[in-house]
């Protein structure tokens, strides 16, 4: 899906939203390997809430009393997810530890992602389709990769092996146990199977230079 840059399509102007994402995510955005997030919900939930969707992507959940009301924090279609990563300003322009290895790393004193400034955004990412609300191991095997999962190489007759690139989380037999131990890694040993709410909120890149973005982003201020 493509949009003319700033425009949305019932004539809203888009907002801009941050959004915080690890090094090896921001790499796997770059690399067009990640199309959808999930992030836990942190409203207060019960079943009723999620059986009565008040309209399909409308980011609105409301209770069963018919006053009580979840939103999601993630946009609608169309509107742009700022990334924040970590970064630094090394006197003639911004480095972003997701461009770095271990050995390049040393001695950096990184901004961490979330005091990162707009000025040194890189990555806008573009909402398309409905924010959904599952439980987080009610993913599928498709949406695993969309994740970032990766297919490692291997040689004909080998097993197929599932990684993370850039984690800990490398060579498991399928992409939903590969998931799993990548949302183990950050919520906890556990909290996979626990199966907690979450936000699955779809995406496009819609700039990933640093100079498509700040246009992008410099186009978006000057229609408020």
């Amino acid at each position: 899906m493509t949009h003319e840059p700033g425009l949305e399509l019932d004539g809203r102007q888009p907002k801009v939203i941050p959004i915080l994402f690890s090094a090896p995510m921001v790499r796997a955005n770059l690399e067009g390997r990640k199309t959808v997030t999930r992030r836990a919900v942190k409203e207060p939930l019960w079943e009723p809430l999620m059986e009565r969707a008040m309209a399909p992507g409308c980011g609105i959940w409301r209770g069963a009393d018919g006053q009580s009301e979840v939103r999601s924090r993630f946009g609608s279609p169309g509107d742009l997810l700022m990334v924040r990563e970590a970064a630094y300003w090394n006197g003639g322009g911004w480095c972003y530890r997701a461009d770095t290895n271990a050995e390049m790393d040393k001695g950096i004193r990184w901004t961490p992602s979330i005091h990162m400034p707009k000025a040194a955004c890189r990555l806008v990412l573009r909402r398309v389709g409905p924010v959904r609300v599952e439980r987080v191991n009610q993913i599928t095997e498709a949406e695993c990769i969309a994740e970032g999962v990766r297919e490692d190489n291997h040689r004909n007759g080998d097993t197929p092996t599932w990684s993370v690139p850039g984690t800990n989380v490398q060579g498991w037999e399928c992409p939903m146990l590969c998931y799993a131990a990548l949302w183990d890694s950050i919520n906890g040993l556990g909290s996979f199977k626990s199966g907690p709410w979450v936000w699955v909120i779809p995406y496009e890149v819609a700039a990933k230079t640093h100079a498509e973005a700040q246009a992008l982003l410099t186009a978006q201020e000057s229609r408020k």
